[in-house]
């Protein structure tokens, strides 16, 4: 899915790509952007959050991330109220469940890996 990204320090063009956290298996979420693939994350991997299954989401929304969670609804890749907050140091990462759409874009990139 092709799509522009506003945040706190501008505007970018990108890919989203889903993939898999390797040492739990929970959704992440990238952007990579260009032809050289530099990306960064919508998502962050806190151990302990309390996700239910991998149809939820622990956005980035913070730092350099600020704006992520508004951008993934109005792309409407996440619902509108996060479900749960994990605490990480001095933030709070939402936690969010994707919606349909989401579900299935990240399901077909993952049989088109066979993943």
């Amino acid at each position: 899915m092709e799509a522009t990204i506003n945040l706190k320090y501008g505007s970018y063009p990108v890919k989203v790509q889903f993939a898999k956290y390797t040492d739990n298996g929970r959704t992440a979420l990238a952007f990579i952007e260009g032809e050289d693939g530099s990306h960064f994350t919508g998502s962050v991997n806190i151990e302990h959050a309390p996700v239910q299954n991998n149809d939820y989401l622990v956005v980035k929304d913070y730092a350099e991330n600020e704006g992520m969670a508004d951008e993934l609804k109005r792309l409407g890749l996440i619902e509108d109220q996060p479900v749960d907050y994990a605490p990480s140091g001095f933030i709070s990462a939402p936690i969010y469940k994707l919606t349909d759409k989401a579900i299935q874009i990240r399901d077909e990139h993952f049989a088109e890996l066979g993943v």
